[in-house]
């Protein structure tokens, strides 16, 4: 998965028409009636495509008005723990945390007007635990299901309809009648309850889906006409254009508020404007570099917020041996001029860069500075790794680089944010000895880079920017394997450190799992395998036309959990 600041905007519930002009590639002469719709857009990835195999990015915004979980947060809980009823009534869990009860709404229908039942979630949760490969974000919960390994590895090898499918039983789901479902885990898991609030883990109509393996889906119908029980209907997808959404009259909470829900991608540029204008209603994760703008506009509320998002570097740590593998280095013996295997020279990067003057000059001082994955800093004893140019020196005369002469290819992207710090960042590093070469482009085109493993000789270092990191400790498991199937984003592996995150999920009582996360805040802050430059402030602006959204949670792309509340003051 890569977490980046694309520039992709979302526009949502406007009316039977839509924003745009021909300069945008949309049509043009439409306008939203401000009595029936409100704009929403987030500066970010988005892909038109609405199935859990793809709930990433700018698509949560758009999964939690179209479908509902068993779970979801209280929004008025800034820590985004806490849990109430969604399509569950109510849950019990056995003493020893592995058995998961859930007695279910009977008054919910899906969008096409079939009964919600247990079958649908036993259907949801049989085709995630076999299908774990083809879930590009978060893991839903239902990877930790009895017999999930299994299923998927036979999935993994089979690719048919009985394997992949959903429909062959599962050892750790049962139905105990229409609206009860037990759930059970191979182990306790910490993080079982929390992960069914999240976007993966929505329900699946398994009249519609029933029998189809991943790659029938991501190639079907349902990805752009997706039907689900929330509290908008799809309406049409436009690449490049527009999702536009209706309100579900027959919602099981009731019927929305306001009428249509459009999602539209248009430039930063454009955004800009219409929210001065009053054309876009929302705007997240605008940047912090727009807050002035912004705050002078007096038909706004614009808040600063600490989000879940991180700015690393990202150095790739291929061994020798995995660049000699054919099988994860297509070009095989692509080596940097300096080894990013070896810590000293990770740490030597993190010396090198004054990231709180960076942070001071360009922000304001608004972000973070981290030096650990913002949920692992509290620990003592860390390294804060202050800006130090003659430790820096010291460390890297200690590695004795290959070849000091070749540069570091530092990949970015050209947004706003990046382009500004990559030129201060090249100017640090080579003050302290390293030789770097910018290679800026368009975001699509970084994009396509840093995502195709083919590519890999093409670049050494890149900015990794974005994720959900400080939702917790264990949201950065994800990036730290043990051994590869393939390569995995920055080449470094770690089983120690694996096998760290792997236990601490199996303890229950709270104390026990930050001893463990302790021990891991160590290995991070002296391996350094990604230097953390620090948390992204989230600037988000509202239209005070707008009555009901809260406060911007730390993960902005929960906001609309409760869209159905909102309201248009007149």
């Amino acid at each position: 998965m890569r977490r980046v600041m694309t520039l992709g905007i979302i526009v949502m519930m406007v009316a039977a028409v839509f924003l745009g002009s021909q300069s945008n590639g949309l049509a043009p002469g439409f306008a939203a009636p401000a009595q029936t719709s409100v704009t929403i857009t987030r500066f970010a990835e988005y892909a038109p495509f609405f199935h859990p195999n793809n709930a990433q990015s700018n698509q949560y915004i758009l999964f939690y008005a179209l479908f509902n979980q068993l779970v979801k947060l209280d929004l008025t809980d800034e820590t985004l723990l806490k849990l109430v009823p969604e399509l569950a009534v109510k849950w019990t869990i056995s003493p020893d945390g592995t058995v998961y009860t859930f007695n279910l709404r009977k008054d919910v229908n899906w969008h096409d007007g079939v009964k919600f039942t247990a079958d649908d979630v036993v259907y949801t949760a049989t085709y995630a635990a076999e299908n774990q490969g083809a879930f590009i974000g978060f893991k839903p919960a239902f990877f930790s299901l009895k017999g999930a390994t299994e299923a998927n590895a036979a999935c993994t090898v089979a690719q048919t309809a009985a394997k992949c499918g959903g429909t062959a039983p599962l050892e750790g789901v049962k139905k105990i009648d229409d609206y009860t479902v037990q759930f059970t885990i191979e182990k306790p898991n910490a993080n079982f309850m929390r992960f069914m609030a999240d976007a993966p883990s929505s329900m699946m109509p398994k009249h519609l889906l029933a029998g189809q393996t991943a790659d029938q889906i991501n190639k079907g119908e349902f990805k752009t006409k997706p039907v689900g029980t929330g509290p908008y209907k799809m309406v049409s997808v436009r690449p490049g254009q527009f999702v536009e959404l209706a309100a579900n009259p027959a919602y099981f909470k009731g019927a929305p508020k306001i009428a249509k829900f459009f999602y539209m991608d248009i430039t930063p540029e454009t955004a800009l404007a219409q929210l001065q204008s009053g054309q876009l209603d929302i705007a997240l994760n605008v940047g912090v570099s727009n807050l002035d703008l912004l705050s002078r506009q007096n038909s706004l509320n614009v808040q600063v917020v600490r989000s879940a998002g991180v700015f690393p570097i990202l150095p790739l740590a291929e061994s020798a041996a995995q660049r000699a593998d054919p099988a994860l280095a297509p070009k095989p013996g692509m080596k940097p001029g300096w080894d990013f295997t070896d810590k000293r020279v990770r740490q030597a990067i993190y010396y090198a860069i004054d990231r709180r003057g960076i942070n001071q000059k360009l922000f304001g001082g608004r972000n973070h500075i981290l030096w650990n994955p913002p949920a692992f800093m509290k620990y003592p004893g860390l390294n804060q790794y202050p800006y130090d140019a003659a430790k820096a020196k010291q460390l890297l005369a200690e590695a004795k680089p290959a070849d000091m002469a070749k540069p570091i290819r530092l990949l970015f992207s050209n947004d706003p944010d990046q382009s500004r710090i990559a030129p201060i960042v090249k100017e640090e590093l080579e003050a302290v000895g390293f030789k770097v070469e910018l290679k800026g482009m368009e975001t699509a085109t970084w994009e396509k880079i840093v995502d195709d493993d083919t590519l890999r000789d093409t670049w050494d270092m890149d900015f990794d920017v974005g994720g959900s990191e400080g939702l917790g400790p264990s949201r950065s498991a994800i990036y730290y394997l043990c051994q590869p199937e393939k390569l995995h984003t920055s080449g470094y592996y770690n089983c120690e450190l694996r096998k760290l995150f792997d236990e601490a999920l199996t303890k229950v009582n709270p104390a026990e799992q930050d001893k463990i996360y302790e021990k891991i805040a160590h290995i991070f802050n002296e391996e350094v395998p990604r230097p953390y430059l620090w948390q992204l402030s989230g600037v988000h602006a509202v239209s005070k036309r707008i009555r009901g959204v809260p406060k911007i949670p730390m993960f902005e792309r929960y906001l609309t959990m409760n869209v159905e509340t909102w309201q248009i003051v007149k």
